[in-house]
C-alpha cells in the first residue's frame, strides 16, 4: 500500500502525506497507520530537502521517468536544430526569379550580392527569394534595368559619338569665326556650303548644318556663356578699372558701353563687361549708375574693388557734384578718376587750332570737295600719282566729330604736295574753275606751306 501511495505522490506531483491524507484506506489498522504517519513525516523532510536542492542541482527520483515527463507541457524547450551552411551555386545565376541581379560575392562564397541593392545576403535560397520578393528589390531593380538600357545605347553609339562631338565643335567654331572678325550672319550660308564642296571626302563637312540662324543662337547662347563664365573667373576677387562711354547704334539706339581693365597672370586685360541701352529713364547720372551697377552684380564684383574709374569729360559722367564719378566714390574713396585723355587732347588741339588762320582749314575742306563727287578728277589724280611715281593715295575729308581728324588731313596733304601742285596747276589753265585757282594759289604760298609743316 505505502509503495502504491508514493508512486501516486510521484505521478500526480503531490506530498506524500496529502496523499495518505486524502485517500485514506477503510482497512487500515492503527498500526499501519503509524507506519504511515511516521513514513510520511520522513518522505516530507526528504520533499523538503529536495525543493532546496533543486534550485542548486537536479536529483533524479525515478530513472525511469524522464526529464520532460516532470515537467509540465507549458515549460517545455524543443531544441533549436542547426541551420545547414550553404555555399553559392552557380545554378541561381541562371534562375528565372534570381536572374539578372545576383552575383558572387567577393571573397566570400557563402554570400550572395545583389547588384540592384548593392548589398551581400546570406547564400540561402529562401533568403535570396525573400529578398526578390521584397518593394526595397523591386524599385532598385528597375533602376537598374533603365540604367543598362542606357549603357547599352551609349554602346551602340561610341562610334557614332566621337563623329557627333567634331560635328559639333566645327559648328562652334565656324560661328566664333563670324563673331571674332564682325562677319554678317549671312556669310556662313555660303561658308557651309563651300566646305562641303571642297571637303567631299569628309564625314564631318558633310554632316555640317549650320546657317545664319543657328550660328546666332550658338553665338548669343553658346559662346556667349562660355565667355562670360571666363570673364567671371579670371576677375573674381581682384582690383579692376572701369572705362564707360555712351554710343548710338546703326539703329538709332543709345547704348552705355562699359569696359574693365584687370591684370590676369602676367598680363594687362581690358574686356567689354556689358553693352546697356539708355532709355528715357536711365539718362540721368543715377540711371547710368544704375546699369553700370547691374553689369557688376553679373560678373560678381563688388564695387569697393573698382578703384579705377575712366569716361569723357561731360558733366553726367564727371561732374563734381551729381555724376557717375561722386556715385562711385560713396563706394570707394579711394577711387581714382580720370576723363578721357584722347577727348582732352583733342580739345587741347581745337583750342590750339583756334590761333591758326581759317584758311588752313578752308584749303583742306576745299581739296576734299573738290574731288569727293567727281570720278573724272580721281581718275586725274591718279594718272598724275603714277606719271610722278607717287603712291596712290585717296584725299581724307575733315571731319568735325572724329578726334585729331585734321592732323591725319594734314599729313595726307603734305605726302602729294607736289602732285597736287600740278594738277592745280592743270586745271587752272584748262578747266577756268573758280575753286581750283583757288586752291592753286594756296599751294603756291610759302607761308600757307610754312605752317602746314610745323
Amino acid at each position: 500500500m505505502v509503495k502504491q501511495r508514493k508512486k501516486q505522490a510521484m505521478k500526480k506531483h503531490l506530498p506524500f502525506h496529502q496523499m495518505s491524507e486524502t485517500e485514506p484506506t477503510p482497512s487500515t489498522s492503527k498500526e499501519d497507520m503509524e507506519v504511515e504517519v511516521f513514513e510520511s513525516e520522513e518522505w516530507n523532510s526528504a520533499f523538503t530537502m529536495f525543493g532546496e536542492a533543486s534550485s542548486n542541482f537536479s536529483v533524479v527520483v525515478n530513472p525511469s521517468v524522464s526529464e520532460f515527463e516532470l515537467q509540465s507541457s507549458s515549460s517545455r524547450v524543443k531544441p533549436k536544430q542547426a541551420s545547414r551552411v550553404q555555399h553559392f551555386s552557380k545554378k541561381w545565376l541562371s534562375d528565372p526569379k534570381l536572374q539578372g541581379w545576383i552575383q558572387v560575392a567577393e571573397h566570400d562564397n557563402m554570400y550572395a550580392k545583389c547588384s540592384a541593392c548593392v548589398v551581400n545576403l546570406k547564400a540561402k535560397y529562401s533568403d535570396l527569394i525573400k529578398h526578390a520578393n521584397s518593394n526595397k528589390h523591386k524599385n532598385a531593380l528597375k533602376k537598374l534595368k533603365s540604367s543598362k538600357q542606357v549603357d547599352l545605347m551609349l554602346k551602340h553609339n561610341l562610334g557614332k559619338d566621337q563623329e557627333h562631338i567634331d560635328v559639333v565643335c566645327a559648328n562652334l567654331r565656324s560661328a566664333l569665326l563670324v563673331a571674332e572678325h564682325n562677319l554678317s550672319f549671312n556669310v556662313i550660308d555660303h561658308i557651309t556650303k563651300i566646305n562641303k564642296v571642297n571637303f567631299k571626302d569628309s564625314k564631318v563637312a558633310e554632316s555640317l548644318q549650320l546657317g545664319r540662324t543657328k550660328c546666332t543662337m550658338i553665338i548669343q547662347n553658346v559662346l556667349a556663356d562660355a565667355i562670360t563664365n571666363q570673364l567671371k573667373q579670371q576677375i573674381k576677387d581682384k582690383k579692376a578699372s572701369i572705362l564707360l562711354d555712351e554710343a548710338t547704334d546703326a539703329s538709332n539706339k543709345k547704348l552705355l558701353c562699359i569696359l574693365i581693365k584687370f591684370i590676369h597672370g602676367n598680363e594687362i586685360k581690358t574686356q567689354v563687361l556689358g553693352l546697356k541701352e539708355v532709355d528715357c529713364d536711365h539718362g540721368t547720372a543715377k540711371g547710368l549708375y544704375g546699369l553700370l551697377k547691374q553689369s557688376l552684380t553679373e560678373f560678381n564684383i563688388d564695387a569697393k574693388n573698382v578703384i579705377g574709374y575712366c569716361a569723357d569729360n561731360a558733366s553726367v559722367m564727371m561732374g563734381s557734384k551729381e555724376s557717375v564719378k561722386q556715385y562711385l566714390l560713396n563706394s570707394n574713396l579711394h577711387l581714382i578718376s580720370n576723363g578721357c585723355i584722347c577727348h582732352t587732347i583733342h580739345l587741347v588741339a581745337v583750342s590750339a587750332a583756334a590761333c591758326l588762320p581759317e584758311r588752313l582749314e578752308n584749303l583742306l575742306q576745299n581739296i576734299s570737295t573738290y574731288f569727293s563727287r567727281s570720278p573724272k578728277r580721281q581718275s586725274v589724280l591718279e594718272t598724275f600719282q603714277e606719271y610722278m611715281r607717287n603712291d596712290k593715295l585717296k584725299i581724307l575729308k575733315p571731319s568735325a566729330t572724329r578726334w585729331l581728324a585734321l592732323s591725319k588731313c594734314v599729313d595726307r596733304i603734305l605726302e602729294m604736295w607736289d602732285v597736287l601742285t600740278e594738277l592745280f596747276r592743270l586745271a587752272d589753265f584748262e578747266d577756268e574753275s573758280e575753286v581750283a585757282k583757288i586752291i592753286y594759289n594756296e599751294l603756291c604760298n610759302p607761308i600757307i606751306k610754312a605752317y602746314i609743316v610745323v
